[in-house]
């Protein structure tokens, strides 16, 4: 099973909508996320890419982890690439996020071989991993109703087949402009709306740990949001209409107190 991680190490001044902009902070998160992949996952093949030229290879760390994958039997591939910065400055992360998948698919031999891949966003992690349903089967996988929208889908963590990434979402990326509220969550659901695409949701809540580089926002909640969707994902309710209102209650619930608390 083949886990994609996007990044960006050096962000640049003017790139907007980004608050965690310290260089070795966001190396050391997306350090950690590869060692979380190599260590806690069942992900055979993990592919890492970052947008910003920095010079992984002298990383002695990332060396250590290269080796670490080899000694349990897994393949662990980085790429870092100098991504167009002008656009990122004008339209939004969101557009990087996407500039990395293509970059990775046109060099990433292991990508373009497998059927599917799981992206995870770099310096996150999920903490139920082990409970969540990760299969072989070539399927489209999302999180939807993110913050109570229903436009939307979650691009932190999601499967997607290969070829419908090719096909559909590949250059989706470039219609992303954050500025015009038209952000990659937004244009990933319109994609799978007009293909009439067929998906899954997955199986539980995810329980992501982390920090978000949008808002600098801890991930780990202090309301136990989990408890309660956990409930509702064992039920047949998540499959409903009303299974989907009730977690976006719990959503807009879990925010509020959130930012309440900070």
């Amino acid at each position: 099973m083949l886990l994609v991680i996007t990044g960006c190490i050096r962000v640049e001044d003017e790139t907007p909508y980004v608050v965690v902009r310290d260089i070795t902070e966001r190396l050391n998160g997306y350090l950690e996320t590869i060692r979380w992949a190599i260590e806690e996952t069942a992900f055979t093949e993990i592919v890492f890419g970052d947008n910003s030229a920095y010079p992984l290879d002298t990383v002695e760390e990332v060396q250590r982890l290269k080796s670490l994958s080899e000694d349990v039997g897994k393949c662990f591939e980085y790429y870092s690439f100098q991504g167009d910065v002008d656009a990122v400055r004008m339209k939004g992360k969101g557009y990087g996020e996407g500039e990395i998948l293509a970059y990775l698919y046109e060099n990433s031999s292991i990508m373009q071989r497998s059927r599917y891949y799981y992206k995870i966003t770099g310096r996150l992690t999920i903490n139920n991993i082990d409970k969540i349903h990760l299969s072989d089967k070539p399927e489209n996988m999302f999180i939807f109703d993110v913050g109570g929208d229903i436009r939307s889908v979650d691009t932190r963590f999601y499967k997607i087949k290969t070829k419908d990434y090719k096909d559909f979402f590949k250059d989706a990326y470039l219609s992303v402009n954050d500025s015009k509220n038209m952000v990659l969550e937004y244009v990933y659901y319109a994609v799978l709306a007009e293909q009439h695409l067929p998906f899954k949701r997955f199986n539980r809540s995810l329980e992501f740990r982390g920090k978000s580089g949008s808002s600098g926002t801890e991930y780990c909640k202090s309301f136990n949001e989990n408890i309660l969707m956990r409930v509702v994902y064992r039920s047949f309710l998540y499959r409903t209409y009303w299974g989907r209102v009730i977690l976006r209650c719990i959503r807009r619930i879990s925010v509020s107190v959130d930012y309440s608390r900070k």
